[in-house]
């Protein structure tokens, strides 16, 4: 729910600053960022020690809600700040 919030947040801000031009260039941008970082995943996952994994797999278990619940907290400040 926290991340809905926050792609909210963006489009919100992307309508208000009529910035919807760049949309395709920056979906065709994230689209290459993910793809090369899971193909470096995909590579060296045989070499990827269990530690590590595990280190990963709890750390966005109990520190991505966290963060998100920060950058929301975050989003609704700037926003009250531009009201006011």
């Amino acid at each position: 729910m926290l991340l809905s919030v926050l792609e909210l947040f963006s489009f919100w801000r992307i309508w208000s600053r009529s910035e919807l031009k760049t949309v395709p260039q920056r979906m065709w941008s994230h689209f290459w960022k993910v793809s090369t970082q899971g193909l470096f995943v995909a590579m060296f996952w045989p070499l990827i020690p269990q530690f590590v994994c595990n280190c990963l797999f709890y750390w966005a278990l109990y520190f991505n809600p966290i963060i998100n619940i920060d950058l929301v907290v975050k989003e609704v400040r700037r926003l009250e700040t531009q009201v006011l």
